[in-house]
């Protein structure tokens, strides 16, 4: 009977396998699919293309969407913001062209292809995989091939006559088919403008971030306080202080001195834009000496007037010497000039030096606001002091120091001078609020751009030139943007948002509804239960006669305990009785 055990072995092996092998795969439902997949072509590898195809009865968002080659890098994805939406119209196409493929066929593709490698492309000819990843990170498609693809080639999905591109295999990768001639297909994407408020917590419809705002930790929008620092500032922080443009600083109290002022200093007064004032006596500046003969060390001198009748401490004045005041001296502590006198301030008590060529003195205050200025002297002689004499700067053979000047005995070496200001020189022009030179402002100009870009009046940079490509007219209720190329729908205001359902939450990025936690990805298509067929009649059929089978085996294994359980059942009944 040992052939009987191994026959009972056998039907239950079938039985089994007839009974858990599926009749047929779920269909998925209509979604985003792969339907072209170029990997290289001819003479150039980078020569690559992907098309992504909407078998759905809607438009699709696609906003975000990118795909992916089989080692997980993302070589494309569609661009878009919580204003304006990417959407792919119904049973239209997406897609993606390397730059060298666009060239070849000026091709204006959705989405430019990211080429990974010069030598070898992004997508494998030999073994390779693309995958489609949506907003949220979910695998919506993907396909993965072993066999070499031809230069030139596509993978191209199989399609059914008078339906749409469909999933029919789901995994086992039969839907695609190797094409060497194919027809590339355009595009289905427009934009889609929606008018979003993005400051709830303000009155009326704020589709921008208003200047001055920025967002706090809730997201509402909020008037930053200090334009300058980092961050949200909600008030002007303690110390500090706000001007007109809105830059916080320390607060100064005279903006025009170097440096932060605390206070206002002693004797000074603040002017209405911040500036300190020091009201200062206006000393007069009388007589140079920048030519002596023999050594200049302790002979050069300038002096000073004190047309008032109080004692002026020099502390508060600075010296300024040459055409454009290029070095300034600061008077030693203590140093002062009595009422209605003069003093001659030698270059051994200042370390200043007086060309023999040409230059001039200025006297200002520690704010630089010019007190007193000479006219500029040139070429002068031998101990001729450079005099201010009856209110006209000239030479004198009479130098006169901590005294009233006097002019030349002889009139031929008196040479007046009239105080007008030595022009600036080339680039500079004269203020008219310090009399000094100043540095002319120069205009920047844009370098032009390349050969096959324009300049973008909104952002000022230079993009490429749109090449009138293959496109597709848009339809009534939709233009085609200047910026993008793409056709877009009529702007519809949104001024509020629909609340999300429960268990789901609106995203800060793309401003849609998503699950609050997905832990696991959904699968492309839905679960379909398997429905039973002649191989499973059989199997029941098979299965109920080993069953018999083998309880015949087993009563005759057994026919003598049986017949002996059977004898000592029925004695135990006739006792009984």
């Amino acid at each position: 009977m040992q052939w009987v055990r191994w026959l009972l072995i056998v039907l239950t092996l079938v039985t089994s396998a007839t009974m858990t092998s599926p009749t047929s795969y779920a269909t998925p439902s209509p979604h985003l699919v792969l339907s072209h997949i170029q990997a290289g072509g001819v003479g150039d590898v980078t020569r690559e293309f992907v098309a992504l195809y909407n078998n759905s009865d809607n438009s699709i968002d696609v906003t975000g969407w990118c795909i992916q080659n089989g080692s997980g890098a993302m070589i494309g994805c569609i661009d878009g913001s919580v204003s304006l939406r990417a959407m792919v119209e119904v049973h239209g196409y997406v897609t993606i062209a390397s730059a060298s493929f666009s060239a070849q066929f000026n091709y204006q593709p959705d989405v430019v292809l990211r080429t990974l490698n010069q030598s070898s492309g992004s997508i494998a000819t030999g073994t390779d995989k693309i995958g489609i990843i949506d907003s949220v990170g979910v695998l919506v498609d993907e396909f993965g091939w072993s066999s070499s693809l031809s230069a030139g080639s596509v993978w191209q999905r199989q399609t059914v006559p008078g339906q749409p591109l469909q999933k029919l295999d789901t995994d086992l990768g039969t839907d695609f088919i190797k094409a060497a001639s194919w027809t590339i297909p355009q595009s289905g994407v427009y934009e889609q403008e929606i008018v979003v408020d993005v400051c709830d917590n303000l009155a009326g419809l704020q589709t921008g971030l208003p200047v001055g705002y920025l967002y706090d930790e809730t997201g509402s929008c909020q008037i930053d306080s200090c334009l300058n620092l980092a961050g949200l500032q909600l008030s002007i922080p303690d110390g500090m202080t706000a001007n007109e443009a809105g830059a916080c600083t320390m607060y100064d109290a005279c903006l025009n001195l170097d440096g932060i002022q605390s206070a206002v200093p002693e004797g000074a007064t603040q002017s209405v834009a911040g500036d300190c004032v020091t009201p200062l006596v206006p000393l007069v500046i009388t007589e140079l000496l920048p030519n002596v003969s023999g050594s200049d060390i302790g002979n050069e001198y300038i002096e000073l007037y004190n047309p008032s009748s109080q004692r002026v401490e020099l502390g508060r004045y600075l010296l300024k010497i040459g055409m454009n005041a290029d070095k300034t001296y600061s008077f030693p502590s203590g140093l002062s000039i009595d009422g209605g006198r003069y003093l001659a301030v030698s270059n051994s008590i200042l370390p200043f030096t007086l060309v023999n060529t040409s230059s001039k003195v200025t006297l200002t205050g520690l704010d630089e606001s010019i007190v007193s200025e000479t006219a500029a002297y040139t070429e002068p002689k031998d101990d001729m002091a450079w005099a201010l004499i009856d209110g006209v700067w000239l030479y004198t053979n009479q130098p006169t120091p901590n005294d009233a000047n006097h002019a030349s005995e002889e009139s031929s070496e008196i040479e007046a001078v009239a105080v007008v200001p030595t022009p600036c020189s080339t680039g500079k022009y004269r203020s008219e609020e310090t009399g000094r030179c100043r540095n002319i402002p120069v205009e920047s100009v844009l370098a032009a751009c390349k050969l096959g870009q324009y300049r973008s009046e909104e952002t000022n940079r230079c993009r490429n030139l749109v090449a009138a490509s293959i496109l597709k007219p848009c339809r009534d209720d939709q233009y085609r943007s200047e910026e993008t190329n793409r056709c877009r729908n009529i702007a519809t205001a949104v001024s509020q948002l629909t609340p999300c359902k429960e268990g789901q939450e609106r995203s800060e990025e793309t401003n849609r509804c998503r699950n609050a936690v997905k832990t696991v990805p959904a699968a492309a298509f839905a679960i379909q239960p398997v429905k039973d067929g002649a191989k499973t009649f059989v199997g029941w059929w098979a299965l109920g006669g080993v069953t018999l089978l083998a309880l015949g085996y087993a009563g005759w294994e057994w026919r003598r305990e049986v017949v002996a359980a059977v004898q000592k059942m029925g004695s135990f009944l006739t006792r009984g009785k």
